[in-house]
């Protein structure tokens, strides 16, 4: 048996080790090997300079290189003829341990770092290489600007962890091991409080708080104003430490400090005790480990002011957090005064709770890491507008382009929908990090990227000010330029080279309590807007209206089916992967391009909704029409208005990620990815058609709003077609056979008249009372509903929220399922595989919910009725003259009912559900449709007619199935877009309906026979759905 010894390292730290070579097959297998003998951490490096030709991959191997005297061994067969010992060299270097500056004797090295520690670093990080090596009395220290080992030192995985209770950590000194932030990686509280911290602070629940932030930087413009007056120059700092201040206590504790009752109010008192508490432990770490445990001094007042501090702020939770019940984590997010009465209302799974001393520890160090952060932020960013000309003009023009005026409130979304505001934070943050400690220990000896070898136990900091400065990832890094983040090289980064607030388990979790308080600088300068902004703006949206009216301008009263669905926008979204070689500017100029050639062919879709004026003849309350001018001849290159653009490419994960995740719902929050209203105002037009083009690492997260009163499913279909095969034509202008499928008259909504007034129809008095419900509506004349009002209003929150969840059926159980309820379908039931498929799901939600009902201690009564409402597409039945590519709304609804009870039995079939399904859709023919028509004629107050299905309680559920719409025909163009310009997958924005509806739905058919059901319940109701053994026979968990 051959055998061959390696090194690693030189001198007194040099390691043999001899491995045998006739089991090991391939060089990679090889280097893996040595990686796992000699400690390589997972140095899957993006700039690895190894001289030997390395096949890309993901594996730790990857930049270990082999040497002996004096070549490269390039192969197995070199290595195994070297006749010395073979050198093993990580990324081309010897490994080493990192070097610093001579260190004094006892004292070290501190002399060559302060007091100027920035800037030294990055000097010594230009001599001494990407690890330096610091030692303050007999603590040894080491940094790195790196990006490659700071991935690895943050992962907290099998080479480094995070040990506080190592008197060599430089968190040693806060003897806390109880909070998130703070504590070992194995401590016990890392878990539990891993657990209840995120949901705390999520997307939707920043958003929560946006009012609340706002009236604290609201109540700081007096102050700001009499300072004006008196034309006094003054500390920045000291007012951003202030402010900072205001607002952690008030988001973290629900406590108002009083900041800014006057120009000279003290900052409170546990402000005070916080900055001593910070300065005392600088002072105790800097010097030796011995100097802690010392009973007088620095380091008795340093225990002294931590227990006053933790003593504050329990007293602060007790008087400001006034708790009205539990609930789940992420109910108890959404509804918590602040995160302190969220950590004492929420509970887990199983009904657990934060223990109460981890909610005060981790209290305690949210508002350390929360204001010590946004305070020197903020302080930074104003410095940065006075410092950097032309960035005030620059922010200020995008405010006013934004309606800014004195009064205005903000919303979460405006905040954080300004690209220059959005570029010239992060810039900021490049340049002048408020974000530094970040220390790890390492587990064992390991080597690191670029050769460096650490011993058991060190501690490493990831310097984020040199990592934001590295001339080897910074084109001029020392210059202030927002405008970088728009290019390419930017966007193409390593993703360690700009790491605000860390990376890693705890790193992006401190990321979500800093980041969302960044915008708010954005306020303290939109005080200075001039009221004409806010007139201004006000004149912009009034003139909407009347030039709507203007000549040139056509104006149609919407169709009595247009009246049908409420007045919201239907949003969804489609994933589409992104061409290597093409940027997000090339993408959105593309798509916005393609708008543009829709709108010209059809104008309809240019419009806004209005309501109808009251003066025109035969009008009614509820009337709504459309406006649109005639189609420009031009060929303008001005961006369509309804067509956004965003870069959330620092924001969420890589395509290639979302879509290893099942494109979740949970990946975002829907305003992020569409800025959109639910309930649209109509007084000042409401556009027919909206989107937002959203891209990230790999591609484009396509969102679309469609007004419902313009368009039902296959309506919306219609117009996404025609976008996309105008992107696809768009080297071929002036082409007349773009959407020859598309009949002229789809838009033409005087069509359904002149169709129906082809015919005698019936007298209403004929009609009979239950076709009310194939409209979706109660009959006008019900009791119950007289003071009913539509369009619906924008509703309460409330006490919950259901949550949407993604289930996927294989080709193989929908044969499954559909042999099952079918049979053979020669039975002459007229069956449907669409009946299997609702019949499935209504019963398995009707379980779920029954059951979650009987757990929660409220049993269904015997006689308790379930009605489906399933939406049927009643073009067919309308009449034969009528284009299938009409897209307005002409949806009937088919309304199924039957007892709880014997849903949920299992002595029911599938099939003797699909039998009552099939049973009520039968009775959809054309007389139903032409006599659910002439109801609606004759409706005369449309304001008064009542849903049946907005609402959340009893066991009614509306089941949408587009299962057969045709997204295989949607293709924006395989040179921009990959999959051949498709979409990979479709998902509607559900958060509004959620909070309003019981709505699911049956997704569009998988190209490969595969389907989707997308499911909202409440929690309870989830996890009985997930126990349903019937359901789980035919489909899986995909995902939330």
């Amino acid at each position: 048996m051959f055998q061959q010894q390696f090194t690693i390292g030189h001198g007194s730290q040099e390691r043999c080790q001899t491995l045998s070579l006739p089991s090991i097959k391939s060089m990679q297998e090889l280097r893996a090997g040595i990686a796992k003998v000699f400690s390589v951490s997972d140095s899957d490096c993006e700039h690895a300079h190894c001289p030997v030709p390395i096949p890309i991959t993901t594996n730790r191997d990857q930049a270990i290189c082999f040497y002996n005297r004096k070549d490269v061994l390039n192969s197995l067969d070199d290595i195994e003829k070297s006749d010395a010992p073979v050198q093993v060299r990580v990324n081309g270097e010897i490994v080493r341990e990192p070097s610093g500056p001579e260190p004094l004797p006892y004292v070290g090295n501190r002399y060559e770092l302060y007091p100027d520690p920035l800037g030294n670093y990055d000097r010594l990080f230009d001599r001494y290489g990407a690890v330096i090596k610091t030692v303050n009395m007999d603590t040894t220290i080491y940094l790195t600007n790196d990006p490659d080992v700071s991935r690895e030192v943050l992962r907290e995985g099998a080479f480094f962890t995070k040990t506080t209770s190592d008197p060599g950590h430089p968190l040693y000194y806060m003897h806390n091991n109880e909070a998130l932030f703070t504590c070992d990686s194995d401590a016990p509280a890392f878990a539990l409080a891993h657990k209840f911290i995120p949901p705390s602070l999520t997307p939707k629940a920043v958003r929560h708080y946006t009012p609340t932030v706002q009236a604290c930087i609201k109540r700081s413009f007096g102050v700001f104003d009499e300072l004006d007056e008196r034309e006094m120059a003054f500390n920045v700092y000291h007012y951003t430490f202030k402010m900072a201040g205001e607002i952690i206590w008030k988001v973290i504790l629900g406590m108002d400090l009083g900041h800014f009752e006057f120009v000279d109010s003290k900052p409170h008192e546990t402000i005070r005790l916080l900055g001593e508490y910070l300065s005392l432990m600088k002072k105790t770490s800097l010097r030796g480990s011995w100097y802690g445990y010392l009973p007088f001094g620095t380091p008795k007042r340093l225990r002294v002011v931590r227990q006053l501090l933790w003593d504050g702020v329990a007293k602060g939770i007790e008087e400001s957090v006034k708790t009205s019940g539990d609930l789940p984590m992420k109910d108890a997010a959404l509804h918590a005064t602040c995160v302190a009465d969220y950590l004492r209302r929420a509970t887990d799974e199983n009904g657990n709770k934060l223990p109460e001393n981890l909610m005060l520890s981790n209290c305690v160090i949210m508002i350390g890491a929360g204001f010590v952060t946004t305070s020197s932020l903020l302080a930074w960013l104003i410095y940065a507008l006075a410092k950097y000309p032309g960035n005030q003009q620059r922010l200020l023009q995008e405010l006013i382009d934004h309606g800014a005026s004195p009064d205005k409130e903000w919303s979460y979304d405006e905040l954080m929908g300004m690209p220059f505001l959005d570029k010239f934070v992060k810039e900021t943050q490049r340049m002048h990090n408020p974000s530094f400690q970040t220390a790890r220990n390492a587990r064992e000896d390991v080597v690191l990227p670029g050769g460096y070898f650490l011993p058991k136990g060190a501690v490493i900091i990831p310097t984020f000010p040199s990592l934001h400065k590295n001339p080897r990832h910074w084109e001029n890094p020392t210059r202030f330029d927002p405008d970088r983040w728009d290019t390419e090289e930017v966007r193409g980064r390593h993703k360690m080279a700009y790491t605000p607030f860390a990376a890693g388990t705890r790193g992006l979790l401190k990321a979500k309590v800093v980041t969302n308080f960044h915008h708010p600088v954005e306020q303290l300068y939109s005080q200075s807007i001039m009221a004409t902004t806010a007139t201004t703006a006000t004149a912009s949206n009034a003139g909407i209206r009347s030039a709507a009216r203007s000549s040139g301008t056509t104006t149609t009263q919407l169709t009595v089916f247009d009246l049908i669905p409420p007045r919201v926008y239907i949003k969804f979204i489609v994933y589409l992967p992104l061409q290597p070689n093409v940027s997000f500017q090339q993408a959105v100029a593309h798509l916005q391009a393609g708008v543009r050639g829709m709108l010209r062919q059809f104008p309809f879709l240019d419009g806004r909704i209005f309501p109808r004026d009251e003066g025109a003849p035969g009008w009614r309350p509820g009337h709504i029409v459309i406006s649109y001018d005639s189609p420009r001849d031009d060929s303008s290159a001005e961006p369509p208005r309804q067509l956004s653009f965003k870069d959330l490419s620092q924001v969420l994960p890589p395509f290639e990620d979302l879509r290893d995740s099942g494109f979740e719902f949970s990946a975002f929050d829907d305003e992020l990815v569409l800025a959109a209203p639910f309930v649209p105002d109509l007084s000042g037009g409401a556009d027919v058609f909206l989107a937002q083009a959203n891209f990230v690492e790999g591609g484009c997260i396509l969102a679309t709003g469609f007004h419902h009163s313009a368009s039902d499913a296959t309506g919306m279909v219609t117009a996404m077609r025609a976008w996309a095969e105008h992107c696809r034509n768009l080297d071929r202008p002036g082409a007349t056979d773009v959407c020859s499928w598309l009949a002229p008259e789809s838009f033409d909504r005087t069509l359904l008249e002149r169709l129906w007034g082809k015919r005698p129809a019936k007298p209403v008095s004929q009609i009979p009372r239950d076709t009310w419900g194939y409209l979706g509506f109660e009959p006008p004349d019900a009791g119950v509903h007289s003071d009913a009002v539509a369009p619906p209003q924008a509703p309460e929150v409330p006490a919950r929220t259901m949550e949407s969840s993604i289930f996927y059926m294989s080709p193989e159980n929908f044969t499954k399922l559909k042999h099952e309820v079918l049979g053979d379908g020669n039975d002459g039931s007229g069956l449907s595989a669409n009946d299997a498929l609702l019949a499935l799901f209504w019963r398995a939600l009707m379980k779920a919910r029954h059951r979650a009902a009987i757990a929660a201690g409220a049993p269904t009564p015997e006689d308790e009725i379930s009605h489906l409402e399933s939406p049927v597409d009643g073009r067919p039945d309308f009449d034969p003259a009528l284009p299938a590519s009409y897209a307005g709304n002409l949806v009937i609804v088919n309304k199924v009912p039957m007892p709880v009870s014997q849903l949920a039995a299992p002595t029911t079939s599938l099939r003797d559900i699909a039998l009552r399904i099939r049973a009520q859709a039968s009775k959809v023919n054309p007389d139903l449709v032409r006599d659910a028509f002439a109801l609606m004629r004759e409706v005369p107050d449309y304001t008064k007619l009542k849903h049946a299905f907005t609402k959340l309680d009893g066991f009614d559920v509306m089941i949408t199935s587009v299962l057969l719409l045709p997204l295989d025909q949607i293709a924006f163009g395989a040179d921009v877009f990959g999959n051949g310009g498709r979409p990979e997958s479709l998902r509607p924005l559900m958060d509004a309906f959620n909070a309003n509806f019981r709505l699911c739905m049956v997704l569009p058919m998988k190209s490969h026979g595969g389907i989707e059901l997308l499911v909202s319940l409440f929690d309870g109701e989830m996890a009985q759905l997930l126990e349903d053994e019937e359901f789980a026979r035919f489909a899986a968990f995909c995902c939330h």
